[in-house]
């Protein structure tokens, strides 16, 4: 994966994810200070030019499939669409980053790897088309590093709109997306 590339992140190494040719992915170590630090590319003897960077506690961002956010439906991870709405009380899941910090005892002893669901320790809270969302999990999705999962259940929703407001808030931040589902009752 690493052809000799190396992330550091105020001198430490980041283990990496993915790499192309224009795009490297990193997760930021665990011990990394909050506020301004220094991320800096290596590879091989040729050495990158540091990069200042602001690392917060929090900085949730929801990926998206065209313009909406991507939420699955919990059990079959089928995405929800127009054809595939919501349904009031059924739980789903909102792949996201961003998440910030987990519960410690969960890290493989490297500390990049997770050996089972691993808690944000942030305070997540999930609006869905104005409404409260109960959040069942929020976490690491422990395949995949990087990567980060709300489970929630969906609201009574008496919107009949193909678009639906999504605000989800960790921590003191927040983010907005949108899914083209209606919940039906």
């Amino acid at each position: 994966l690493c052809d000799g590339t190396q992330v550091l992140v105020d001198g430490t190494p980041a283990p990496l994810t993915y790499i192309s040719g224009g795009q490297i992915n990193f997760l930021v170590p665990p011990t990394t200070a909050l506020g301004a630090g220094i991320v800096q590319v290596t590879r091989g003897m040729v050495i990158g030019l540091p990069a200042t960077v602001a690392f917060a506690a929090t900085a949730p961002g929801v990926f998206l499939n065209g313009k909406t956010g991507i939420v699955t439906d919990a059990l079959t991870n089928q995405l929800v669409t127009a054809d595939n709405p919501m349904v009031t009380g059924h739980a789903y899941t909102i792949w996201l980053t961003g998440l910030g910090a987990k519960v410690a005892t969960c890290l493989a002893p490297s500390g990049d790897a997770p050996h089972k669901a691993c808690s944000a320790l942030a305070s997540i809270t999930l609006t869905v088309g104005g409404r409260s969302a109960q959040v069942i999990y929020a976490g690491i999705q422990p395949d995949f590093p990087g990567l980060d999962q709300v489970n929630f259940t969906a609201p009574t929703n008496s919107s009949l709109s193909q678009e639906i407001l999504g605000v989800l808030t960790a921590g003191d931040v927040q983010t907005s997306f949108t899914t083209m589902a209606q919940i039906v009752q």
